[in-house]
């Protein structure tokens, strides 16, 4: 079974016993206020049954889910550092052409200036 399968079905089962606790948890006053002993020490113990998988449930999410970033950040960093190179060689291609401007517009005025040309 594939990590997201077993995810899906840990999330099922752990959806279905927070589902039972709290249905459990509703009946626990009803029952004490009618002393039923037993049908209470029943739904008790249905809920400690359930403890475990909830908990360990819980913990294999938080794995998951701090493997999930860290793959994340792994591949934003690697997605970054293309666009970061892009950006490095735009800002020098930019500084080039406004040399290249800059040389273009004094030949352009030196051009004027021979002609007899004013601005």
């Amino acid at each position: 079974m594939s990590t997201p399968d077993r995810l899906a079905d840990n999330k099922a089962a752990v959806s279905e016993a927070l589902a039972s606790c709290v249905s459990t948890a509703l009946k626990i006053p009803e029952l004490v206020a009618k002393d039923q002993g037993t049908a209470l020490t029943e739904l008790t113990d249905g809920l400690v049954s359930r403890e475990s998988l909830i908990a360990s449930t819980c913990g294999v999410v938080e794995q998951q889910l701090g493997r999930a970033v860290g793959a994340y950040t792994v591949s934003l960093e690697a997605a970054a550092a293309p666009l970061h190179r892009l950006l490095a060689s735009a800002g020098r291609l930019e500084a080039v052409l406004a040399v290249e401007e800059a040389q273009a517009a004094k030949h352009r005025r030196g051009d004027d200036s021979r002609s007899g040309h004013t601005t």
